[in-house]
């Protein structure tokens, strides 16, 4: 079930494209371009589910880190072998 989330007046920090960082509007850069940037390359080598998924990331803006995601991340994936043989 999807969460609502509280009443937050305006801020500029919101606009026009940092209300993608915070927790109550977006899903950061990984949600935001992770599709369009990743889907390319997990159709060219016929990808199926990861195997695992290890992330790690940092706030470079501890006194938001709560309300945020963060700004920098390292994804890894490890997918099984591709049902062609390709990879």
């Amino acid at each position: 079930m999807a969460r609502a989330s509280p009443y937050r007046p305006y801020h500029p920090e919101y606009h026009p494209t940092r209300w993608r960082a915070w927790l109550d509007f977006g899903t950061g850069a990984l949600g935001d371009m992770g599709c369009h940037i990743l889907d390319p390359a997990f159709w060219a080598l016929e990808l199926g589910s990861p195997r695992t998924v290890q992330a790690t990331s940092t706030h470079f803006q501890p006194e938001v880190a709560s309300q945020t995601f963060p700004r920098a991340s390292i994804v890894r994936y490890e997918f099984p072998p591709a049902a062609s043989g390709r990879r």
